[in-house]
């Protein structure tokens, strides 16, 4: 159902809801996290690898939390040209992913 939708050229991706969070924050956060689900949102051109939250805290964020070692997003964003440099996407609390991979003691 996501590619079909993705397919569609009048569905944006990066909409976000009242915190923020677009469907990609979603597929990072979600407890029963699909790998597929996520590389089809990453791979699908449309999909803003930098949307923020109201925390201005990005998908990478959540993952270096979380740990699902998504090296796909990591290496997405470092090779983006429109992307954020990881280190200029400080958070709320100006923590990079970094800040938040070693708290949460992610060290795959």
């Amino acid at each position: 159902i996501v590619e079909d939708l993705l397919r569609n050229s009048k569905i944006d991706p990066n909409l976000k809801d009242i915190a923020g969070l677009t469907p990609l924050h979603y597929a990072i956060t979600d407890e029963n996290y699909n790998k597929d689900l996520f590389l089809t949102l990453i791979e699908n051109g449309k999909t803003n690898l930098n949307a923020k939250d109201n925390q201005q805290m990005l998908a990478v964020h959540y993952d270096a939390m979380k740990g699902n070692k998504v090296e796909q997003l990591i290496s997405s964003i470092m090779f983006d040209e429109k992307a954020s440099r990881l280190n200029d996407a400080a958070g709320e609390k100006h923590w990079t992913p970094l800040h938040f991979a070693v708290f949460f003691k992610q060290t795959a």
